[in-house]
Parts: C-alpha cells; sequence; structure tokens
C-alpha cells in the first residue's frame, strides 16, 4: 500500500536499480531520492527500467556534484522517466533535451536554461522553485 518514499542516505547505483525493479511496491507514486549518488557505478541499468508502473512524481538531490558522469542522461532516456508527471532536482537544459510526453510540473533548483525549458514544454509546464537550491 506504500505510496510515496522519500531516501535521504547515500545510495549506489546498484541499489537504486534494485528499489527500481525489485523491492519496491507496484503502487509507488512518489518517489525521493534525495542523498548522494556512487560516481563510478554503471548506468546503463536505468536504461532497461520498466519497473514502478505507478511512479508519477521522482525528486532528485539538486546537487549534481553527487550524481556519477551519465547518470541523469540515462536516467531521462528510460521508459520510467517517460511516464513521470512531475520531476525535481535535473538541471533545465538537460530536462530540454528529454522526451518527457507527461511531463507536466518541474520543481527546480538551478534557474540557469530557464528559457530552454519553457520553449520545449510551452504552456503545458508548472515550474516551482525548490528550497533545497
Amino acid at each position: 500500500t506504500l505510496r510515496s518514499l522519500e531516501i535521504r542516505a547515500d545510495l549506489r547505483l546498484r541499489e537504486v536499480h534494485e528499489l527500481l525493479t525489485a523491492t519496491v511496491p507496484a503502487k509507488l507514486e512518489r518517489l525521493s531520492l534525495l542523498g548522494g549518488y556512487t560516481k563510478n557505478v554503471d548506468v546503463a541499468v536505468f536504461r532497461a527500467v520498466d519497473g514502478l508502473p505507478a511512479l508519477r512524481s521522482l525528486a532528485l538531490a539538486p546537487d549534481s556534484h553527487f550524481s556519477p558522469r551519465g547518470f541523469v542522461p540515462a536516467l531521462l532516456a528510460s521508459p520510467l522517466a517517460a511516464r513521470l508527471v512531475e520531476l525535481g532536482g535535473i538541471h533545465p537544459t538537460l530536462l530540454a533535451t528529454a522526451d518527457l510526453p507527461n511531463l507536466r510540473k518541474v520543481v527546480l533548483a538551478h534557474p540557469d536554461g530557464l528559457e530552454a525549458l519553457v520553449e520545449r514544454f510551452g504552456d503545458r509546464l508548472q515550474l516551482v522553485r525548490s528550497r533545497l537550491g
């Protein structure tokens, strides 16, 4: 029956992959991964993620210093991201290049690149300034 989960601890990407594919209930709608990530782990695990069928909201830690190279692009290219309605913690310029057909709300920690995001998604997007950033 769990519908929302927030994790503030540091995670290895293998733990995140296991979380996304095996151990989280199918009814989970909101997931916040607000800790850091180990930098030298293969991010290819996100390209094939098709779990979490109910997930519509994902929040990541806004400090990209803790994200390994390629983590966010791999996540944005995954089937998981295509289903999201709300997304937070990702730089606007990366969001502006992603195919996110259902995205309606973005929580921003980085105001740079906001113009590209607005141009890409137009009227359908609600922008919120994060207190975390």
